[in-house]
């Protein structure tokens, strides 16, 4: 893995939630040579939701598949806390709901520049 973005993601904590372990490795690996701080990364809705009331992110990189099935209740605490986050998924986006219609989404297998790109743009958008 290349440091192509050093600094892209300074000060910014990325929630990252993802059950494919080298993916989750390579992610977490990503945001910290990008100068950014990583929360998990978690492969449980429990264990993220549970760190997020630990401590607030600036944004989150989610999958919507967590190994026992598609669930969209961390999405949904995203939305409710106003985290701007994206999917990393597999999935076509007509398999998001529609309520998740405007949500990046970033599709596996991943372009790891993307994914750097994609965060540090959720970053600056604050929530909105």
């Amino acid at each position: 893995m290349s440091a192509e973005h050093p600094g892209a993601l300074d000060g910014v904590d990325v929630l990252v939630v993802e059950d494919e372990f080298y993916l989750a490795a390579e992610v977490k690996e990503l945001v910290e040579r990008a100068g950014g701080g990583v929360v998990g990364p978690f492969a449980q809705v429990a264990a993220a939701l549970a760190a997020m009331a630990a401590a607030r992110p600036d944004c989150a990189i989610v999958d919507v598949n967590l190994g026992e099935g598609v669930t969209f209740e961390l999405a949904d605490a995203l939305v409710a806390q106003a985290i701007p986050f994206a999917f990393l998924t597999g999935y076509d986006a007509s398999m998001l709901p529609a309520r998740f219609e405007g949500t990046p989404r970033i599709e596996k297998p991943a372009e790891l520049p993307a994914i750097v790109a994609e965060l540090r743009r959720l970053a600056s958008s604050g929530g909105a």
